[in-house]
C-alpha cells in the first residue's frame, strides 16, 4: 500500500500506521505500507512506527517531485487516502482521491464526507470512517486478500470514475451545462 503527499495532522497518518500494524498482526502478512513524502508530522510518525515496532510493515520514503509520483503509485497494489475527523475536511473531495483514481489502482479511503462518498460510489476500493483504526485495518486486510483480478477491476472502476467526474474536459462540460441552465 502506498500513501503519497504531505505528512500533517489533517492526513491522520497515525491512524494509517496503527491500522497497518494491526492488519499485519491479524493475518495480512504480505501487507507493507510505504509513506512517500514529508511534512510537519514526519518525526512524530516515525517515532510512532518505531514505538509500534512497525519496521517490516511501514517504510518512510522521502518526498519526490509531483511528476515522479506515478512511478510509486504504479508499483502499489492499493493507494491510501486518509483525513482527520472534521466536518470541514469532509465537505470536499480531496485532490488526492482524483489523482489516485487516475492511477487506476484500488483505494483505501479513511475519511468522512464527500471523499468517502466518491470512493464508495465508484466501487473502487474500501471506505472507513475517519480515524477508525479497526475498520481501516479490516479494509487493509480485505484488500490484501483480494485477488489480482479483483484489484484490477477496482482499478478499472477508479479510472472510469475519474474519466467521468474529474478529467478536465468532463468538469468543464458540467460547468458549461450549469452556466447554460441559469
Amino acid at each position: 500500500l502506498v500513501f503519497t503527499g504531505n505528512f500533517s495532522p489533517a492526513q491522520s497518518l497515525e491512524t494509517v500506521i496503527k491500522a497497518a500494524v494491526k492488519a499485519r498482526a491479524t493475518g495480512a502478512q504480505a501487507l507493507r505500507l510505504v509513506l512517500v513524502g514529508d511534512g510537519m508530522s514526519a518525526d512524530a510518525l516515525k517515532s510512532l512506527a518505531k514505538e509500534l515496532d512497525a519496521g517490516d510493515t511501514v517504510e518512510f520514503w522521502p518526498s519526490v517531485r509531483p511528476e515522479q509520483i506515478p512511478a510509486y503509485t504504479a508499483l502499489a497494489d492499493g493507494l491510501v487516502a486518509s483525513l482527520s475527523a472534521s466536518e470541514d475536511l469532509g465537505m470536499t473531495v480531496p485532490a488526492k482521491i482524483a489523482s489516485y483514481m487516475a492511477a487506476a489502482k484500488p483505494l483505501l479511503a479513511s475519511m468522512d464526507g464527500e471523499g468517502a462518498a466518491a470512493v464508495a460510489e465508484a466501487g473502487c476500493g474500501f471506505v472507513s470512517a475517519a480515524e477508525d483504526v479497526d475498520a481501516l485495518a479490516a479494509n487493509m486486510a480485505a484488500l490484501c486478500a483480494a485477488s489480482s483480478d479483483e484489484r484490477a477491476e477496482m482499478g478499472r472502476r477508479a479510472f472510469a470514475y475519474y474519466e467521468t467526474h474529474y478529467r478536465r474536459r468532463a468538469v468543464l462540460d458540467r460547468l458549461e451545462e450549469f452556466i447554460s441552465a441559469r
